[in-house]
């Protein structure tokens, strides 16, 4: 078995998001952290700084592996309303579904993350909006979305709808249903020609 000491980065940076995603930051302590890890609080240290230290590496590994990884695989130029149903499709089928969105469960507790956390949440907020926007503007020009919305608006009530739907995800037998889903999704977008699956 490997010493602790040599347990790669990535990997202690999986094992700590599981953490603070399913507990929290301020319910997450030390000592739960050299559980997860096998490390002591020394190599911890010597390793992230801090706790507040090592939570920003976990949202920056957040945001790069799971949000900008969706937003680059659902998102992309071009896709219109089928990337962003499928954008939406995929947050609710995520395996960790039920732990809602680390991000969004981070917004609860910002009287207690530290500010550089803070300013990562603001960012990939920034990150999500900004590839809605795109996909809304493909949705325009596809005529799928009927034309001269204020797009800008209509992109923050998506992003705030979505936030909704993942807090939602975190209560027992309580995952919104995709048919649902796809029904407030069309009313929301006022969309032309939505399929209704979000499959």
């Amino acid at each position: 078995m490997a010493r602790p000491q040599s347990i790669p980065t990535d990997q202690l940076l999986k094992s700590a998001m599981a953490q603070f995603w399913q507990h929290g930051y301020l319910a997450t302590s030390l000592q739960d952290l050299q559980r997860i890890s096998g490390l002591p609080a020394s190599s911890l240290y010597n390793r992230f700084g801090s706790k507040a230290q090592l939570f920003e590496a976990v949202l920056e590994q957040y945001v790069q592996k799971v949000v900008k990884g969706r937003c680059d695989k659902y998102l992309m130029a071009g896709t219109g309303l089928e990337g962003i149903q499928q954008y939406v499709a995929s947050a609710l089928n995520d395996p960790n579904a039920h732990w809602g969105c680390l991000l969004v469960n981070s917004q609860a507790q910002l009287e207690h993350i530290p500010e550089a956390a803070i300013a990562l949440i603001r960012e990939a907020g920034q990150l999500v909006c900004g590839a809605l926007r795109q996909a809304l503007e493909d949705a325009e020009a596809k005529e799928e979305i009927a034309s001269g919305q204020n797009l800008s608006l209509l992109c923050e009530q998506l992003a705030l709808f979505i936030q909704g739907l993942l807090l939602q995800s975190t209560l027992p037998h309580s995952r919104p249903k995709e048919q649902k889903v796809a029904l407030m999704l069309a009313q929301q977008l006022r969309a032309n020609n939505f399929s209704g699956d979000v499959s």
